[in-house]
């Protein structure tokens, strides 16, 4: 009687499930996107956009109001600090909502947006680095200052770098989704991009010969 070898048994079976189930794991939704999904999904990446603007707008606003208030109270150079970075977050804010960057279909093509996307991601992770800046900035100020004015600068600094260190980072999160969406579509990018090559799409570099 021959002996069984458990180990090949097991491998076979294991081989029998996967080759049930590989033609049951759906196509990646990359695969078959159209330009008129990317195009899709820029309209939801313009909401978010102006979604962001509405809470630095918020955060502008009630840094103004809140730090004008503890002005009157014993934390006034607190409230200073304060109400100075709200003045300054508030106008870049309504700024951006006022003055959106946007494309269109007509005047521009899918590699417009791609390239915007990239640089816009740069810039955010810059800014997310200052923010980390500002934060040890103001821990030092707060902690080892010696007037109580450049304490209180310093805790400013350090509540508004916070702030503004947790919303660039999810900012950039958002980036990173949306360039992953719109930058790998190789299948597609011999129609959308005639006669461009080596076109960088954030990770990689794809070369597209026509």
């Amino acid at each position: 009687m021959q002996s069984v070898d458990p180990v090949r048994n097991t491998s076979i079976r294991i081989g029998i499930i996967l080759a049930a189930l590989i033609p049951a794991i759906p196509e990646p939704a990359e695969a078959q996107m159209t330009a008129g999904d990317v195009w899709g999904n820029y309209e939801q990446r313009q909401a978010e956009h102006q979604e962001a603007g509405r809470v630095l707008l918020t955060w502008g606003t009630a840094s103004v109001l809140g730090g004008g208030l503890m002005m009157l109270t014993d934390i006034g150079d607190f409230g200073l600090m304060t109400a100075g970075w709200g003045v300054i977050t508030t106008t870049l804010a309504a700024a951006t909502l006022l003055n959106p960057v946007s494309f269109n279909r007509r005047e521009h093509d899918l590699g417009d947006l791609l390239r915007y996307e990239q640089r816009y991601n740069r810039a955010v992770a810059l800014k997310a680095g200052l923010n980390t800046s500002y934060i040890v900035a103001g821990l030092g100020m707060a902690r080892y200052g010696q007037a109580r004015r450049t304490r209180e600068y310093g805790a400013a600094v350090f509540a508004q770098g916070s702030f503004l260190l947790v919303y660039h980072s999810v900012l950039l999160i958002l980036s990173s989704r949306y360039l992953d969406k719109i930058s790998l579509y190789p299948a597609h990018f011999y129609g959308i991009f005639p006669g461009r090559s080596g076109l960088n799409s954030g990770g990689f570099t794809l070369q597209v010969q026509i």
